[in-house]
Parts: structure tokens; C-alpha cells; sequence
């Protein structure tokens, strides 16, 4: 069976290393899109229009390719013409969900005015923008848009149970609609790209989110406070690396990673990736971080409001012993991705 596996343009971050993951183990072609102009990104990615150029370009790859599916990793920077033009070519076309991007404008429902129920487009801004309500206008009827868009897929694969529920809950899946496409709980192949060597610090405490709000930055720095009035020798460090190596690197070294995410993470790689390290992990009881710390590895979980439970749960983390897990099961994986795609062509 052929693959054509489409993805958005980054080289870098959780959605490139689990769509890497997918290509490594069941094989295929990868078509990483190029950054999109403004216009085409306004247009397809944030409005969830159906854009003539970008289903040209799809059809393009996919007579070139001829494959027997289409796998959408990250694909919004084609928007739903991706899946309109595997639809024209009568290809069977599977989505893998890392983000929210077809429920929510900001792709994580994180805001003070961003509901996971009731996801509305005055939600919507730039970063570090507010825009005027007339300027809000093209994003009318996106719910819309993007769920009829959606429900034409021929498969789902969710990472979480919590995922899988919060699609059908946006009106994603066969539950809200006569025929529409399966949701497939099936967790991310992640592996090491090559042994990682590193001496562990046992006072060491880990953060690899960056800066956007949505990862719960400022939650770290509180538990840091709290944590170190009672064990001042425990340092904490944000992880800036310049490559994936590095990061794992990093990770390893660290007795706590802190995953603080403010958001229903679907799965998040560096979870994964922290228990294959035999690094402990504090993390936020949301989403589908939960169901996948507790997959794989030692794990505390707290309320990401609260950095009194975190600074909790890494004075316990810190004392406790851990070695490098075995992982996912990649043979299992790779079987039910393949029933994944037997199934979308037989709905095809």
C-alpha cells in the first residue's frame, strides 16, 4: 500500500516529530508544504475556505504519486482543499489530529474567551493583535466549513480517548453524522532518532514549551518558587535547544521534565519521549497528556491552575528512581494503522 503523506511547512516542533514518527513506520511519500503567503494562509488556514491553488497543487502531488491513501498529518496550511482534492481524485484521504485547528481558530481553545463547547470566532487574534469585529467577518460559517469538510474524510486517527471525544463533541466523526468517518484511538510511534547519552542531574528540573501562553510558562516559574523554599539546591532550566538531539539531550539529563501545558494536549510527544529517556514527568491532568504519561512512564499530575500541586508532585518526582521505558508498541501501531487505511478505502 502507497502512502502520501501531506504535512504543514515547520521542521521543527511536536507536529513534525509525530508525523515523522507515522512516515518512519509505515512508509511512504512526505510532501511538506512551503510557508504560505498571507493572503492563502487568512484564506485556508484561519477562514477554512477551500482554496483553487492549494486543491490544484494537492491533485498535482497526488497524480504524480498515485497512492493508494492520503495521510493529512498537519495540514492546515492547505486548508480543506487537501481534502477535496483527494475526493476529486478518488483517493481515500485519513486525518491524524495534533491540534484543534478544525474546531478552533487558535488551533487549542487556550484564551479566556476560547471554550472547548462553544469555540466562536471573536475568539480570534493575531499574536499580540486585537482586531476589530468587521475585520472578523471572512470567519462567519467557519464551524460550518470545516466540519462538513471534515466529515468527508474517509478515517481519523486520535491519540487520546479525550481527543477522540472532544472531535465528536465539535461535531467531528460518525457519531453526529449518518456515515461520516471513523475516529481510531491510536497512540503516536515515537522512538529515540539514535542512542541518547547523557549523565543525570538529580536536582534538575525541565521545561521544553517555550513562550507561547498556551504552554504554561509563567506556571512553571511559580512552581520553581515554591519548590525551591523547601529544597533550595534544585535548579530549574528552560530547554532552548537548536535541534531535536539536543532537546532529548537535555531532557535526559533532568531528573523532573515539568509539561505544565494550559491546553487539551491530544498526546504530546515530548511525554513520550521523556519516558524513553527515564526522566520523570510532572505534568498537567488535561487532554490527552494524562492517558499518554500514564501510557509510558512515571508520571505526577496536576491541576495547570494550580503550581502548588506541581511544586508538589517534582518534590516527590526528584526522590524517585526511574529507568528508560521500552515505549510504544510499534508492531501494534503500525497494525492498526494499516486497518486505518484498509477501512478508508473500502469507505472510499
Amino acid at each position: 500500500m502507497t502512502i502520501l503523506h501531506i504535512c504543514d511547512h515547520p521542521r521543527f516542533g511536536g507536529a513534525f516529530v509525530a508525523s515523522l514518527s507515522v512516515v518512519d513506520l509505515v512508509g511512504g511519500h512526505v510532501f511538506r508544504n512551503q510557508k504560505p503567503g498571507r493572503w492563502i494562509q487568512s484564506l485556508v488556514t484561519i477562514g477554512g475556505y477551500c482554496s483553487r491553488s492549494q486543491k490544484s497543487r494537492v491533485k498535482k502531488l497526488i497524480i504524480e504519486h498515485r497512492p493508494d491513501v492520503v495521510h493529512l498529518h498537519n495540514f492546515k496550511e492547505f486548508g480543506t482543499a487537501a481534502i477535496a482534492a483527494s475526493q476529486t481524485e478518488s483517493v481515500p484521504v485519513v486525518w491524524s489530529c495534533y491540534d484543534y485547528w478544525p474546531l478552533c481558530p487558535r488551533d487549542n481553545f487556550h484564551g479566556p474567551d476560547c471554550l472547548v463547547e462553544s469555540c466562536r470566532i471573536a475568539c480570534y487574534n493575531p499574536r499580540d493583535k486585537i482586531l476589530p469585529k468587521a475585520a472578523k467577518l471572512p470567519l462567519l460559517g467557519r464551524k460550518r466549513r470545516l466540519r462538513k469538510w471534515m466529515n468527508r474524510l474517509d478515517g481519523i486517527v486520535a491519540l487520546s480517548t479525550n481527543s477522540r471525544q472532544l472531535l465528536l463533541d465539535g461535531g467531528v466523526g460518525s457519531t453526529f453524522e449518518d456515515g461520516g468517518p471513523e475516529i481510531s484511538v491510536i497512540p503516536l510511534p515515537i522512538t529515540l532518532p539514535q542512542p541518547i547519552v547523557a549523565e543525570k542531574d538529580p536536582n534538575l528540573v525541565a521545561f521544553v514549551g517555550g513562550s507561547p501562553g498556551n504552554k504554561g510558562k509563567n506556571v512553571f516559574f511559580e512552581a520553581e518558587r515554591l519548590v525551591k523554599k523547601k529544597r533550595p539546591d534544585v535548579h530549574f532550566e528552560e530547554i532552548k535547544a537548536n535541534s531535536r538531539e539536543d532537546a532529548l539531550e537535555a531532557v535526559a539529563s533532568a531528573q523532573v521534565l515539568m509539561v505544565p501545558e494550559l491546553w487539551p494536549n491530544p498526546g504530546p510527544v515530548v511525554v513520550v519521549e521523556a519516558a524513553l529517556l527515564g526522566t520523570n514527568v510532572v505534568t498537567s491532568d488535561v487532554g490527552g497528556i494524562k492517558e499518554t504519561a500514564q501510557r509510558y512512564g512515571n508520571v505526577g499530575l496536576a491541576h495547570p491552575d494550580d503550581p502548588s500541586q506541581f511544586a508538589n508532585e517534582i518534590l516527590h518526582a526528584l526522590d524517585v528512581e526511574t529507568e528508560p521505558g521500552p515505549g510504544p508498541d510499534l508492531a501494534e501501531i503500525k497494525q492498526k494503522l494499516l486497518e486505518v487505511y484498509e477501512c478508508a478505502a473500502k469507505r472510499a
